[in-house]
């Protein structure tokens, strides 16, 4: 629901992904907030990555892969702020559920979202180009369900002049 969903970026951490479809989790939203284990600011600290979190009548759009063996620890060291939890999604190509899991933030160190920084904003751009890699509707969703504080991504992005 993140930079996973960009695929030159998935490649890099799991390069033998599989199975790679667009996917619906219900009762959940997507929002900035959790404090990076990994992706830094210029002045050292944490950016603010993506979480999801419960939430009755929401949904988000994110991708659904295989992972082998092989590069699972490299996806569980990259996903180092989050645990797995095992949820059902939805394949927006057949309509049909499925079982996977899904990166939640363990540990709840709320970071704030750095307009300023290169960093951050590079990893927005890893995100949304993400998103743009499954579709002009796909991308429209992402924008519609991510939130960054309380307000909508896309509402963020035309206010700051960056979409």
């Amino acid at each position: 629901y993140g930079s996973l969903m960009n695929l030159q970026s998935l490649k890099k951490t799991v390069p033998d992904a599989k199975s790679i479809f667009p996917a619906l989790l219900k009762n959940y939203i997507r929002v900035f907030e959790t404090e990076s284990s990994t992706r830094l600011s210029k002045q050292n600290t944490s950016i603010c990555v993506l979480n999801i979190r419960e939430n009755q009548n929401a949904f988000v759009n994110g991708i659904c892969f295989e992972v082998s063996e092989n590069f699972f620890n490299d996806l569980l060291k990259r996903e180092g702020a989050y645990e797995l939890k095992e949820i059902t999604i939805t394949s927006l190509i057949t309509e049909k559920d499925f079982s996977a899991f899904v990166f939640v933030d363990k540990f709840n160190k709320n970071q704030e979202f750095l307009f300023d920084d290169p960093a951050q904003m590079d990893y927005l751009q890893i995100c949304i180009d993400g998103a743009k890699d499954f579709g002009e509707d796909f991308y429209q969703m992402f924008l519609e369900t991510t939130f960054i504080d309380d307000c909508k991504l896309k509402d963020v992005c035309e206010l700051k002049g960056m979409l």
